[in-house]
């Protein structure tokens, strides 16, 4: 409960099917590459998370017994539940092709409790003459802004790795769905690039270009 008496913006099932996800599927942790262990709301959960990113840092493979292993050397196994629980969130696993709109609900719950505490903190500087006015209203521009920039990962923020990481996961789902004869974008007219894209999508902005003289 927070000082308004209410239960701060959460969704513990959904941070359970993150974690099973990835104990699951090989492949879910690189596709949720913005995500870091502060959006938990659950401490165990955060500490949880924070040995996967430690495991796929190393390029170890995640699964329950090297999870375990990894939460033995960190001392938090028995603090999160033991083996025992890293087993039960492996059943909590839904549909691992969804890990990435879970990961959006993670986020977004993130964001909600970051912005009652901004506005919580507000509040009371504001309350507070003593306090520069100039400085609270940099507070809160700053704070928006950290929400803005590094809550919702923009483009500028990541590593050259992740992003080609990323883009090269998506074509090769791209191209596998092309192969089966599937197109779940609007199928352009160059059987090359509607291969690329996998037809153009939803929210592309795409630009084709060449030298002069090239046609």
């Amino acid at each position: 409960m927070n000082e308004i008496g209410k239960i701060p913006p959460q969704a513990i099932d959904i941070e359970e099917s993150i974690i099973g996800c990835i104990l699951i599927d090989k492949n879910a942790i690189d596709r949720i590459s913005n995500v870091k262990a502060e959006y938990f709301y659950k401490e165990n959960h955060q500490k949880i998370y924070e040995c996967i990113l430690s495991l796929n840092k190393r390029s170890q493979p995640i699964d329950d017994l090297t999870l375990t292993e990894e939460l033995k050397k960190t001392k938090y196994l028995d603090q999160i539940g033991g083996p025992y629980y890293i087993s039960q969130l492996s059943s909590k696993a839904n549909f691992s092709s969804n890990i990435e709109h879970y990961a959006k609900i993670l986020i977004e719950k993130y964001a909600r409790r970051e912005l009652i505490r901004i506005s919580s903190d507000t509040i009371n500087q504001s309350f507070d003459e003593v306090e520069d006015i100039v400085e609270t209203l940099g507070f809160v521009n700053k704070s928006i802004d950290n929400i803005t920039n590094n809550v919702f990962d923009i483009e500028e923020n990541k590593s050259i790795s992740e992003i080609v990481k990323k883009s090269i996961y998506n074509y090769s789902i791209r191209d596998a769905k092309y192969q089966k004869g599937e197109v779940d974008g609007i199928p352009t007219c160059l059987n090359k690039l509607t291969k690329i894209t996998n037809g153009w999508q939803n929210g592309d902005l795409i630009i084709l270009a060449a030298r002069s003289s090239m046609g």
